[in-house]
């Protein structure tokens, strides 16, 4: 029985290990300089292989929510804000419309919903500036820009 114990307190302590390097090596690509840009050190030229990030790791910064609003600046607000999370956490750009998408709440997500059925009709993965585009469209529109830049103006 002692020796099964001692197995077992290797093995965990194997396991606590390999946790720590993993914890040590972060999100971050080795052949990545702080930048999150490409080093060019990459022997073997598999940077471009880099692992996906999960959602449970984006979580951990706190992105913010969105229920959707009327006032435009708060939409405007909340997009920068979860770019700024996404671009922090170097989330593969292809990994941005999920991780986004997972922010909205409510109205936001009903939404969300509608306008993926109608885009998704080809069965593919929605590009970033398409979302961009829409949650704009419908959240901070066009007319809705240009007023506030013209009140922008006339505040200088």
């Amino acid at each position: 029985m002692t020796t099964m114990n001692a197995m077992a307190e290797v093995v965990r302590e194997a396991a606590v290990a390999a946790a720590r390097a993993v914890d040590h090596l972060g999100v971050r690509n080795e052949n990545e300089n702080e930048h999150g840009e490409d080093s060019g050190n990459d022997e073997n030229n598999l940077g471009h292989l880099k692992r996906p990030m999960t959602l449970a790791t984006f979580l951990n910064v706190k992105p913010p929510k969105f229920k959707g609003t009327l006032v435009v600046t708060d939409a405007d607000n909340w997009f920068r804000a979860i770019e700024r999370s996404l671009r922090t956490q170097h989330v593969p750009e292809g990994q941005h419309v999920k991780f986004a998408t997972y922010m909205l709440e409510g109205e936001a997500e009903h939404w969300w919903q509608g306008i993926q059925r109608l885009l998704q009709q080809d069965e593919g993965d929605i590009p970033w500036n398409t979302f961009k585009d829409e949650f704009y469209k419908k959240y901070f529109p066009r007319a809705a820009r240009d007023a506030n830049e013209m009140e922008l103006m006339q505040l200088k």
